[in-house]
């Protein structure tokens, strides 16, 4: 009759381990997707998907900011559109003002009408989107145009300095304006200085003082502002323009290393689930054949 040996049981206790480690990773492929789970699986392979893992993890953050890009970048383009339409309501309401056949009352009402259009454009130069001003320059944290008493011309208390986003690893792209630039601020042929709402406190003044030499030269400055509105909103949508360029070409980026990534680490699933089975089958086999060896012979029991 057969004796089991030491050596014999050694053998078998190993197959039966490498049976079950071939199972399991079997298991895992099949539970992941992933035929390479971890370096010693596929050094070279692992070495690409890490490689392409990483790149992706950093492009996807920029992907992210091309998102708040285009956000900023939105709604600057319909805050500026709707200062321009504000605008062209002053400049209407300046030229009614300048037929000299008005009397107080009229002017009175013009002027106030003035007033209202230049809260309004504040307002809309106090736009904020998840708690940032957008025309802050970068202090943002609080609104950005103040009137320290009515009928006077808001001040501008933020700085120069636009909001930046990357969208590369060699790129920023400057999403916001800031608010100097908006209101446009200069001086005059004495030297004196004017901006934006600086025109929309005097020329409400020069309707009330029923002085048309004055307020026609308050609709050339509205002009210029308007001129500069207009050229800011044609960068805003230049840069709207590169940041969809941008996003495009990081998404066609992006499918290309998650596919490279896949094509590292991805198991075929067909093949996994014939290796899962085969590794099965085997791993039956070979704790049969163990089980078979262990069972004591008729010789130990009459040792």
């Amino acid at each position: 009759m057969r004796v089991p040996t030491f050596g014999i049981y050694q053998k078998s206790i190993r197959h039966l381990a490498e049976s079950a480690a071939r199972l399991d990773r079997a298991r895992e492929q099949v539970s992941t997707g992933k035929r390479v789970l971890r370096p010693s699986d596929d050094p070279e392979a692992a070495g690409v998907a890490m490689a392409a893992r990483a790149e992706v993890e950093q492009l996807t953050q920029f992907r992210q900011n091309t998102d708040r890009a285009a956000l900023f970048l939105d709604m600057t383009e319909s805050s500026l559109a709707a200062i321009t339409e504000q605008l062209r309501k002053v400049r209407t309401t300046a030229l009614q003002a300048s037929t000299a056949a008005l009397d107080a009352g009229d002017r009175e009402a013009l002027a106030q009408q003035v007033e209202r259009l230049a809260d309004r454009i504040a307002g809309l130069m106090n736009t904020e989107t998840g708690g940032r001003y957008l025309f802050g320059g970068t202090l943002d944290a609080a609104p950005p145009f103040r009137q320290a008493a009515a009928g006077e011309p808001y001040v501008y208390n933020g700085n120069a300095t636009r909001l930046e986003m990357g969208l590369a690893p060699d790129l920023v792209l400057p999403v916001s304006v800031a608010g100097s630039e908006l209101v446009n601020e200069r001086s005059d042929a004495a030297g004196a200085p004017k901006s934006l709402f600086q025109t929309l406190a005097d020329l409400a003044k020069e309707i009330r003082a029923a002085s048309p030499t004055a307020i026609s030269a308050r609709i050339a400055d509205l002009d210029v502002d308007l001129g500069n509105i207009t050229r800011l909103r044609a960068d805003v949508g230049a840069r709207r323009n590169y940041v969809e360029l941008a996003r495009e070409r990081l998404d066609a980026t992006l499918a290309q290393l998650r596919t490279r990534q896949s094509e590292a680490e991805d198991a075929d699933l067909s093949a996994a689930l014939i290796e899962l089975q085969a590794a099965e089958l085997a791993n039956q086999a070979t704790a049969g054949a163990a089980a078979r060896l262990a069972q004591p012979t008729l010789l130990d029991f009459l040792r």
